[in-house]
């Protein structure tokens, strides 16, 4: 009988135990955004893409995705949404670059 009891109890921490989310992994994302497409301005500071980050009406520029990103620039239709994380980067005659350190499409 107790052996019954054992392998009951043995059983219900493996069942416990394979019910446990895996969410550690999951990203959490800072900021919602639209990149709204390329900056095809002929200035010395344009070029990059143009996103709007929570919609607080700034354009932001970027240069690159992270590798990480299962994003193809050049495939999608414009404008798309996206969760991430970011930082500023710099500014170049009042375009603000950013940083993109993660991105997901929504």
């Amino acid at each position: 009988m107790k052996n019954y009891i054992i392998y009951f109890m043995l059983g219900i921490v493996v069942v416990v135990a394979a019910c446990q989310s895996d969410d550690e992994d999951e990203t959490i994302y800072e900021s919602t955004a639209v990149i709204m497409g390329a900056d095809v301005a002929m200035c010395a500071c344009c070029g990059g893409f143009v996103i709007v980050i929570d919609d607080d009406g700034i354009d932001y520029r970027f240069e690159v995705l992270p590798e990480a990103a299962n994003i193809d620039l050049s495939e999608v239709t414009y404008p798309f949404a996206v969760k991430l994380n970011w930082h500023t980067d710099r500014e170049c005659a009042l375009i603000n670059y950013i940083t993109i350190d993660e991105i997901e499409r929504y």
